[in-house]
């Protein structure tokens, strides 16, 4: 079976540094990402998600921010903590212009 990176279409890449994700239909406070690429996100919220209801996001790297980006949860996973956490998966519905945009700016900063 391929590696599940031999599918992805972008680079994903570690969060070594502070990238910050603000969405409030997630969380009333910024979320950081597991790992981040021009089509999507993983993350830990503290609610469970809502599969497949567009959320809205802005997301700060470095000193560049993308504002009103449209996001959909497409998968998420509980952990039996207590209280329980949820990580997730977010897929960014973005025109090609702006994901070129949001990649470049990744590189930059995490590449």
């Amino acid at each position: 079976m391929a590696a599940e990176s031999e599918h992805r279409l972008y680079t994903r890449f570690p969060v070594p540094i502070p990238v910050a994700v603000i969405a409030p239909a997630l969380s009333n406070l910024p979320l950081i990402p597991e790992d981040i690429c021009a089509s999507g996100l993983q993350l830990t919220i503290s609610k469970e998600p809502d599969l497949n209801r567009e959320v809205e996001c802005s997301i700060r790297i470095h000193k560049d921010v993308f504002e009103g980006i449209s996001a959909v949860p497409v998968w998420g996973r509980v952990f039996e903590d207590d209280p329980p956490t949820w990580i997730m998966g977010l897929k960014f519905e973005l025109p090609e212009d702006k994901r070129g945009q949001l990649e470049k700016s990744l590189r930059q900063a995490l590449g």
